[in-house]
């Protein structure tokens, strides 16, 4: 078994936006396809889990920034499991450059559930259990997120291209619809230095929701009955 994954990427046209930095759904976005190869390597392969009824999902991630590629640029996305806590096994994430700094890094909750059930089960009863690879490059757990409601509402809907093969919203698209929210003039001259997501309950196909939301001089904050995320912020050097 690998413990540690390394999944070479590139900052491709869709991943960028105006700034032609990679938008904070992509690094999400990257960071679970390097997931499924982590998986892989550990033995836990969709012939074990989803032809087996299972199915992992993502209850919440924790990311640092230092800054975001650009468009163009190669990197690698490191990943590990660290630490099984429960039901939840911990997965770690680090984007280095060709020498091997970090410059985004990660962790992220996830359990395994039964897809008929939607309950959660504990891997080793499937024989997935994995043992804990420790680094020592571990960032804090990501912490369950209690927001305060914000001073501004939207209603945001799981329309069909947002849907993944569960019916339900992809978790990167939460990104991109709370980002959407927030002012191109503040998004102008301010860059992320870390984000916070927590998901609650699942976004079904055509299902609506509100949002409450505060965009503050160093963070936005969203929060529903669904998922609560927190985007730091600093001011734009340029």
């Amino acid at each position: 078994m690998r413990y540690l994954s390394r999944v070479h990427k590139e900052a491709y046209p869709d991943y960028v936006d105006s700034s032609k930095r990679i938008r904070l759904s992509a690094v999400l976005s990257l960071a679970q396809q390097a997931a499924v190869v982590g998986c892989d390597n550990i033995g836990a392969t969709k012939e074990r889990t989803m032809l087996r009824g299972l199915l992992w999902v993502v209850a919440r991630y924790h990311f640092e920034i230092d800054r975001l590629p650009t468009f163009q640029e190669k990197f690698d996305v490191l990943t590990w499991k660290s630490r099984t806590i429960a039901y939840f096994f911990t997965r770690n994430f680090e984007f280095v450059d060709k020498d091997d700094h970090a410059f985004i890094r990660g962790t992220s909750a996830w359990a395994l559930i039964d897809e008929k059930k939607r309950e959660m089960i504990r891997p080793e009863e499937y024989g997935l259990a994995a043992k804990d690879y420790i680094t020592g490059r571990e960032i804090p757990m990501p912490r369950f997120l209690r927001i305060e409601p914000g001073d501004k509402e939207a209603i945001i809907k799981a329309n069909y291209s947002l849907c993944d093969f569960n019916g339900h919203m992809n978790n990167v698209h939460y990104l991109d619809l709370c980002v959407d929210l927030i002012p191109i003039e503040y998004l102008a001259t301010h860059e992320p230095t870390s984000f916070d997501i927590t998901y609650k309950k699942e976004f079904p196909l055509g299902a609506e929701m509100k949002v409450s939301y505060a965009i503050e001089e160093d963070e936005a904050r969203f929060v529903s009955e669904r998922f609560s995320l927190l985007i730091k912020f600093k001011k734009s050097e340029k």
